[in-house]
């Protein structure tokens, strides 16, 4: 029998948590990473900054992974920033990126990757969730770090999928009703946001019968929805300011 376990980073956030209880629903053995105290029943927690290498290592350490064959890694973990202009960008290496979004992107994925490779037996098959926007493929310049990260952790799953252990899915979505996004903006109609149920609703059948690197869309769209809107950066610019409350 297959004994497959579930490792969902950001657990106390909307959409780490909103997987965790269809995950307790379905009977999977769950470890979830958090940086907040978080309880809950049944579910292993792990309290760990996943920016910090030691940490992460230590969680993993503490883990018994060896009689598992099918290990889930889904990752709700990663910071959007607005660039409305320069001096909304942290760039202290000069990488084009804002150093917070690459960090709690990029970084955090890696970390949480070469720590659970470390641990697990080579036997074991790794599938690999992770997220990123639909609108990565329009380089939005209000959001340059976001795209750069999730193109870089694109490239990064792709390359670990070279082996036959390692299956990814990056999911590319349109808002979801998650509590950043309400504090960024909190004058925006949600009538068309994803939520966090719909999310796992689609990704899990997704990721379980997944066999190599893939991507999926879920796009939640207006119905007089015009896909020239992220051609156009003053509209986008000028809707986001108004979100935002900024104008």
């Amino acid at each position: 029998m297959t004994k497959r376990i579930f490792i969902v980073t950001g657990a106390s956030g909307k959409l780490g948590m909103s997987f965790i209880q269809e995950l307790q629903k379905r009977g999977e053995v769950i470890i979830a990473f958090t940086r907040k105290e978080v309880e809950i029943e049944g579910v292993k927690i792990e309290k760990a900054d996943l920016l910090n290498e030691g940490e992460i290592t230590t969680a993993f350490n503490e883990m018994d992974l060896s009689d598992s064959n099918e290990i889930y890694l889904i990752h709700a973990v990663g910071k959007f920033k607005f660039e409305g202009n320069a001096a909304d960008i942290i760039d202290l290496d000069n990488d084009g990126i804002d150093d917070e979004v690459y960090a709690t992107n990029v970084l955090t994925l890696k970390n949480t990757i070469k720590a659970l490779l470390a641990r697990c037996t080579t036997q074991a098959k790794i599938k690999i969730c992770a997220f990123a926007s639909v609108s990565d493929k329009h380089d939005i310049p209000f959001w340059n770090s976001y795209t750069k990260s999730k193109n870089i952790i694109r490239g990064y799953l792709k390359e670990l999928c070279r082996s036959a252990r390692m299956q990814a899915l990056v999911v590319n979505v349109t808002t979801v009703d998650t509590g950043n996004e309400n504090d960024l903006r909190p004058h925006a109609d949600k009538t068309y946001w994803l939520t966090p149920d719909e999310i796992v609703a689609k990704v899990l059948p997704e990721l379980i019968s997944l066999s190599t690197y893939k991507e999926i869309d879920m796009i939640k769209e207006k119905p007089d929805f015009d896909s020239n809107y992220y051609l156009d950066h003053e509209a986008i610019l000028k809707k986001w300011k108004s979100e935002m409350g900024e104008e």
